[in-house]
């Protein structure tokens, strides 16, 4: 077990500047702690020759109880550090899942180049967690900590390196005696892991398809990248294949419904599916948006209308290992029976299950009661609206961010689902009638 992993880009350790750093910021932590610096963090720079390289790293990802990326247009640029972030964005999912607490803090972010200068773009997952520190000063948050490693027995420099080393040190201590997180077993199955610093679609392309396969690097850099050989989109639902299946469930009323709650009832029709919320500039339901989306990503689209039995819905998408996503209209969270039906869902955090909420931004007296409604969602769905993302969407204002929020919450269900789903290599390999296309696959470190 190790408390620290040292995620970073092999082409960013250019005369052993990360080791260097890491040594230095491991012996502060030790001071701090009592820990022994030895053993205390993980880095692919320490690898033995010979030794089993997937096995080992995926225990220290599994073990690690804070996950430390060094920040660089390099870093963000590795597909295989885009692997090791989401492989611990997972684990930390898996205890909330677990545990229903809050997400843990435990992805601590160092800034090695600068990357806010705003001539690159930060993935997503990066930029959502805060990595500009302002004790440690803007020269910091400007430049990085390579220049400052190179510099730390300069005069000048030497005395604000030391310093930020000890401010992180001090915070990382912090973290590790706080941690929740609990060791856990995990793949080495590199091939199956998303990209997290892609898109949603590009990361599935890169776990499925077509891509460069990045591997882990040497003290010289990464050792290479090679073509991937394309995978195709798997065809007609098997047992071995992920979900193809999705219901798209609507949670709205009809127009008679809403006469009460609202003062215009345009945009609802007889049925809960003639709900078209972007009216009048798109006055098509909602579902036909949605239809498109399914279709686009391969899957079978089922439409349903949202009511009380909603713990049936979830039984069965599990139980038939289908996705399901809820359409909600908040102006409908007040409709007989809706609330509890609503909570009742909250109560459960499923793998197969989503929610987008549409609310156009050119409808005037949506927007004059935003405020309201979102307080009334967030009272109702606190669970989901806490933990949930990116299969939770509120505030879809447009046509567009409907359907790539629709996008993001398929692709991460369709991934969950397959991530639980039972191993099937073993039946594949004993039966030699069966056939199955090659993966991409992740070469070990080379030397050089």
């Amino acid at each position: 077990m190790v408390q620290l992993f040292l995620s970073f880009s092999g082409e960013d350790n250019g005369s052993g500047l990360v080791r260097d750093f890491f040594t230095d910021l491991c012996t502060e932590i030790g001071n701090i702690t009592a820990l022994a610096p030895d053993g205390l963090g993980y880095n692919y720079l320490d690898m033995r020759t010979a030794m089993r390289w997937r096995k080992e790293l995926s225990e220290a990802l599994g073990s690690c109880k804070v996950f430390i990326p060094l920040y660089s247009p390099r870093y963000f640029a590795s597909p295989f550090c885009g692997k090791e972030w989401w492989a611990f964005s997972r684990r930390q999912a898996d205890h909330i899942l677990g545990t229903a607490d809050p997400e843990p803090e435990m992805i601590f972010p160092v800034i090695w180049e600068g990357v806010f200068d705003g001539r690159r773009p930060i993935p997503k997952a990066a930029a959502d967690i805060w990595a500009k520190q302002p004790n440690l000063g803007d020269r910091y948050a400007e430049r990085g900590l390579r220049q400052l490693v190179q510099l730390k027995h300069n005069k000048e420099y030497g005395p604000l390196y030391h310093e930020i080393i000890f401010a992180l040190g001090k915070r990382l201590a912090e973290l590790i005696e706080d941690s929740p997180l609990a060791a856990d077993v995990m793949s080495d199955d590199f091939d199956s892991f998303g990209n997290a610093f892609c898109d949603p679609l590009t990361a599935q392309k890169d776990t499925a398809a077509a891509g460069a396969v990045a591997t882990p690097a040497t003290d010289d850099g990464p050792s290479r990248e090679r073509p991937a050989s394309p995978r195709p989109v798997p065809g007609p639902r098997t047992s071995l294949s992920g979900p193809k299946h999705v219901r798209l469930v609507v949670a709205s009323g009809t127009q008679e419904d809403l006469s009460g709650l609202r003062e215009d009832t345009t945009p609802y029709g007889d049925r809960q599916h003639d709900w078209a919320p972007y009216t009048p500039d798109h006055p098509d339901p909602v579902l036909m948006y949605a239809v498109e989306v399914a279709s686009e990503l391969r899957l079978m689209p089922h439409l349903e209308e949202f009511d009380g039995e909603v713990a049936q819905l979830l039984d069965k998408v599990e139980a038939d290992n289908e996705l399901a996503v809820i359409i909600l209209d908040p102006w409908t969270i007040e409709l007989s029976g809706r609330q509890a039906a609503l909570g009742e869902y909250d109560k459960r955090l499923t793998m197969n299950t989503g929610m987008a909420v549409p609310q156009n931004a050119s409808d005037t007296e949506t927007a004059a009661n935003t405020d309201a409604l979102r307080q009334q969602l967030l009272n109702v769905l606190g669970r989901h609206a806490q933990l949930r993302e990116p299969v939770f969407k509120m505030s879809l204002k447009t046509v567009a961010a409907f359907q790539d929020a629709l996008r993001q919450i398929l692709v991460e269900l369709t991934r969950q689902v397959m991530m639980q789903a039972p191993q099937a290599r073993p039946a594949l390999r004993s039966d030699p009638g069966v056939s199955f296309d090659s993966r991409p696959f992740l070469d070990g470190p080379s030397e050089g």
